[in-house]
């Protein structure tokens, strides 16, 4: 009896197969002699998934296609309004066709709300219109929000407060003229950017004459990962870095202020690009990037610039430096043959890392090539 039926499954599954290859073969052959849009007869929740991987130009072009498209791509929950890319004439500007599509997708009965909103400006940019934006009432689910905004440094945008009491804002990456100031109340409210988990800040120095009232404070508890890009020469800012749970720090630029980094005990990966300071003498800036470095002794995976193993040879004291006693990877990237001389200072931090496992060097040609080796 067992054996038989070890004999008939077999036959039934392929009986059962060919009955499945046929049902298909003739919806396919319907859809072709009936002219069937199967696509269009999808539901909403699958179309508009599937145009969310197309731009945010490609999307709003399909409502074109029929009335059966034509309010689909309002169903994204994300849009991408990227100067680059959104075609623009003589009849209508940038500001025309953001107005455009954010009135479209505003006009509609009960929207659905933007999980993700990335807005790069940078020609003629109209404040007034991205404080619009940014102060709707669909964006109170904001999961992502990108901003690279070019105006006057000396009127840059403000963020709406709204923003730091978000307790649905999980990325945040900032560049440009955009003026970073929280209530006060928004550090005493436990909810408060509570589900926070990427910051991306590019800063840049644009002679800005109030640098000694510019401090940037970093403390927010349930970070996990931190990309600062400081292109100040002014040395009297302030910034200070307090987070807890943050894993990955990525830092690129210069060191030339009051800059204090603690309680990073979660740091696991970080990335450091410093470069050279003409502002200051050369052991004292080296000395300020081993002090920067030392809260981050528990890092496993380091990445630093040729650049920084230069200016980390300056520092006389440089033996009295930390040791990363979890370090199993470091690599070493630069981009010209000039660079690669600091092999005391890669010796120094091998000496370091007792437990390194993987060692990479990384470099580009003059003509854009990138070569690397381990």
């Amino acid at each position: 009896m067992e054996q038989r039926q070890r004999i008939e499954r077999p036959e039934r599954a392929k009986r059962r197969d060919q009955k499945q290859r046929k049902r298909l073969s003739t919806a396919r052959r319907n859809a072709f002699t009936t002219n069937t849009d199967i696509i269009s007869d999808l539901p909403d929740s699958l179309l508009s998934h599937i145009i969310s991987f197309l731009p945010t130009r490609d999307s709003v072009a399909t409502s074109i296609l029929s009335s059966r498209w034509r309010p689909l791509w309002t169903l994204v929950p994300a849009l991408h309004l990227d100067q680059r890319k959104l075609t623009q004439n003589r009849n209508y500007s940038f500001a025309d066709i953001v107005s455009g599509i954010w009135t479209v997708r505003d006009s509609i009965s009960n929207p659905m709300p933007l999980h993700k909103l990335i807005i790069f400006w940078y020609q003629n940019c109209l404040l007034s219109k991205v404080n619009t934006l940014l102060r709707a009432t669909n964006l109170r689910d904001l999961q992502e929000l990108n901003l690279y905004i070019f105006t006057d440094v000396h009127r840059p945008l403000e963020l709406p407060r709204s923003i730091y009491f978000s307790t649905t804002l999980v990325v945040l990456k900032l560049m440009a003229s955009i003026l970073l100031n929280p209530p006060p109340a928004c550090v005493t409210i436990r909810d408060s950017l509570s589900t926070f988990l990427t910051l991306s800040l590019t800063m840049y120095d644009v002679n800005f004459e109030h640098w000694d009232e510019f401090n940037v404070v970093v403390l927010v508890p349930t970070l996990k990962t931190l990309h600062l890009h400081w292109h100040v020469l002014s040395s009297s800012y302030k910034f200070q870095i307090n987070t807890p749970a943050l894993e990955y720090f990525n830092f690129r630029g210069f060191l030339n202020g009051d800059n204090v980094v603690e309680n990073l005990p979660s740091v696991v990966e970080f990335v450091l690009q410093f470069e050279q300071c003409v502002l200051m003498d050369i052991e004292d800036y080296a000395k300020r990037v081993w002090d920067f470095m030392g809260p981050l002794c528990n890092v496993i995976s380091m990445e630093f610039s040729t650049i920084t193993a230069q200016i980390l040879c300056h520092d006389s004291n440089r033996e009295d430096g930390p040791t990363f006693y979890n370090l199993s990877s470091l690599k070493l990237f630069g981009g010209s043959s000039s660079e690669w001389y600091a092999w005391h200072e890669l010796c120094l931090l091998l000496f370091r890392a007792p437990k390194l496992q993987m060692l990479a060097f990384e470099w580009k040609h003059l003509l854009g090539g990138a070569t690397g080796c381990s």
